[in-house]
């Protein structure tokens, strides 16, 4: 399929932390073209002004403006960094992959950050041909887009240093859990779905939850685990992960899109299938896939 003018967005994530583990797998990105670095909060952001981008040839000769990726409005370590105009990330090389795929390898990319609060009003308005973010599918935001099939599963993940004596989710009965504020109704659930005591130490933001653990005053640190991931250092960390709630995190399309949610279906089967997922997944995580492959593409939306 082939678009005249195009818009694509792309992700990332919720706005989190720390170096990627897989700088090497970005090198190969497609060259990006002119992009607004918006680098703020998710929830506490500044609109940034949709770029100008340049017309380019695709490799079957028609004329497209170039592909906007949309990435998160600030960095979400390993899904996506920014380093002025240079972005690199997880995401950013998946969202280069579905381009090159579904529009064809020349075509140009220009990466864009978008907030939460205009995700949905730019699929709706035409401003864009994709999300390409930190967004979990669930049947509540059918009513605002398409949804492509999971390419990661969000879930709830415990951060802990290999020498704690920690090393399974019950191993935390009893212990000093740190959490940012708002996840503290997260972490009483999982509790009692593993029937063990967590103690809350809260935290302003998932940087100083993370230090709680570093001075001492927990055992551990609670939060989404892909926000863990961009703090995991596997010589020092150990990551558990709830695998008893998993939640898909999947492309999103504008309503009434369906030939476009196809083709980008069988671009990210074809990822999968042909070990490019894989990966894209080892350089940037560093850890093992938490879940069953042959169940995340299909993964059912949450509620």
């Amino acid at each position: 399929m082939r678009y005249r003018y195009l818009f694509v967005v792309g992700m990332i994530l919720a706005g989190l932390i720390l170096s990627a583990c897989g700088a090497d797998a970005a090198a190969e990105n497609t060259a990006v073209s002119e992009v607004e670095s918006a680098p703020v909060e998710e929830d506490n952001t500044k609109e940034s002004a949709p770029p100008e981008s340049d017309s380019a040839e695709t490799e079957d000769s028609v004329e497209i403006e170039a592909v906007r990726v949309r990435v998160q409005s600030n960095s979400l370590a390993p899904l996506a960094l920014f380093d002025g105009e240079t972005y690199s990330g997880f995401a950013i090389d998946l969202a280069s992959e579905i381009v090159a795929r579904v529009y064809g390898s020349q075509t140009p990319i220009g990466f864009v950050p978008i907030t939460s609060q205009e995700r949905f009003s730019a699929l709706a308005d035409g401003q864009i041909a994709m999300l390409v973010r930190n967004l979990v599918h669930t049947g509540a935001r059918e009513s605002e887009a398409l949804f492509s099939g999971a390419y990661l599963l969000s879930g709830n993940g415990f951060l802990v240093f290999n020498n704690s004596g920690i090393s399974s989710i019950a191993d935390l009965d009893g212990k000093n859990i740190a959490i940012p504020s708002f996840m503290e109704g997260s972490l009483e659930e999982l509790a009692n779905v593993y029937a063990i005591s967590l103690n809350s130490v809260v935290a302003d933001n998932i940087e100083n939850a993370i230090l709680a653990i570093e001075y001492g005053d927990a055992e551990a640190t609670f939060h989404d685990w892909v926000a863990l991931a961009g703090s995991l250092n596997n010589s020092i960390h150990t990551l558990l992960l709830d695998d008893s709630n998993f939640s898909p995190i999947a492309v999103a399309l504008p309503l009434g899109s369906e030939e476009l949610r196809d083709e980008v279906d069988a671009a990210l089967a074809e990822l999968i299938a042909d070990g490019t997922w894989q990966n894209l997944f080892t350089s940037w995580f560093g850890i093992d896939v938490p879940w069953n492959m042959d169940e995340m593409f299909g993964y059912p939306a949450g509620n």
